[in-house]
């Protein structure tokens, strides 16, 4: 019995000929890159990537580009990209994988593989069912995807409330996986303290696009203002690595609450830069006031062992943090929480270290290979079927 299991696993990875895997996402990122990188590396598939944009106003990165696998950049006539739609007409053995369904694109793509009955999956950040949608459109909307969902090999969503979102809107659950975004663990690791003395000051950083109301930049100046006026010794330094309509106001607020000498906004900061913000640094703030699906900075300030501060509107909050033992968890929008947990470990610098660690543990049990080991078992449990 068990040499079946094991000749089925030898089929299973190393299929005799290459599977092609067709993927169709927004715009080139640093945790996209990563990713594909690895997946291309893999001798069973042949990966080509779809970009539907080179660059999105929210994330005007100028050094990330394609490199390492195969790309292109959809080309748009009628609001639609006409070669991809064409291979998925004519690519019977190729698997899809579609990030995201409200795009025309997407939703054209979607429709002729579902038809067709082809192979694909989706992958979704953690969606937001009970927005403010007519009753019509929202009838509509959750048929269709009801539809969409029953023929696709896998749901994948970015964390387990993820996850469980996608059930309730009625994806099976068999189908459902946890896919979310992969740090580059080496890359953001500390490799010293940069003669930095936690004992003396204790560095914090958030970062993200500067819009208030989605990211709560102002609710952790608000909250660092308080901790200042604690007279607490051990003196702080906030740092904001971001840029975005709100830079202004975050500036005015830091200095009405005459906090100039501690906090700094750093503006848009490409990723290498931001990766070496998070090595010089202690905690992380990451105080969204509303659904913020599954931020990649938490996941990064994980991996280079920061002590994280998120509200509970965070999907992380949901999955990664064990509160006190990992990170600290604080109801969303609420400052005077924030600023007594921040308060609480300045007085106990000692426990950064004991929780960063613990931090970097649970980011290092998922490493881009398991991402890589995830779509291969949904994609050639196909193959094999």
């Amino acid at each position: 019995m068990s040499t079946n299991k094991n000749r089925d696993n030898r089929l299973l990875f190393y299929p005799k000929k290459k599977q092609c895997i067709q993927w169709v996402t927004w715009q080139p990122t640093p945790y996209h890159n990563y990713f594909f990188e690895h997946l291309a590396q893999d001798h069973s598939v042949n990966l080509l990537v779809h970009f539907l944009k080179r660059v999105v106003p929210t994330h005007p990165w100028k050094t990330v580009v394609p490199d390492g696998y195969k790309s292109r950049f959809c080309k748009m006539r009628m609001g639609v990209d006409w070669y991809l739609i064409w291979r998925g007409i004519t690519e019977k053995k190729a698997f899809f994988v579609i990030v995201g369904w409200n795009q025309t694109t997407y939703i054209l793509l979607l429709s002729i593989l579902r038809i067709l009955r082809r192979n694909y999956a989706l992958w979704t950040d953690t969606p937001k069912p009970y927005s403010k949608r007519s009753m019509l459109f929202a009838w509509a909307r959750t048929r269709y995807l009801r539809w969409i969902f029953a023929g696709a090999r896998a749901v994948m969503g970015t964390g387990t409330h993820a996850t469980s979102i996608l059930e309730q809107m009625g994806a099976p659950q068999d189908h459902v996986v946890n896919f979310p975004t992969f740090p580059n663990l080496s890359a953001l690791r500390k490799r010293s303290n940069h003669g930095h003395d936690v004992r003396q000051t204790v560095r914090i950083i958030s970062v993200g696009c500067i819009t208030n109301h989605v990211k709560g930049h102002d609710l952790a100046v608000s909250a660092l203002s308080k901790v200042a006026r604690m007279g607490i010794a051990l003196p702080f330094e906030y740092a904001i690595a971001g840029d975005g309509p709100d830079v202004d106001n975050l500036a005015q607020l830091v200095q009405m609450l005459k906090l100039e000498e501690n906090i700094k906004i750093l503006g848009w900061l490409e990723p290498e830069e931001v990766k070496a913000v998070y090595q010089k640094s202690d905690l992380l703030i990451h105080p969204s006031p509303v659904h913020d699906p599954y931020p990649n900075a938490v996941l990064d300030g994980m991996a280079a062992g920061l002590v994280v501060f998120v509200s509970d509107a965070c999907g992380q909050a949901h999955e990664r943090i064990t509160h006190g033992v990992n990170g600290f968890i604080h109801r969303a929008g609420d400052v005077e929480q924030l600023a007594t947990q921040v308060a609480e470990l300045l007085q106990h610098p000692e426990r950064i270290q004991e929780i960063g660690k613990k931090a970097l543990e649970t980011a290092e049990q998922w490493p881009v290979e398991r991402g890589v080991t995830i779509i291969k078992q949904i994609i050639f449990s196909c193959a094999a079927s």
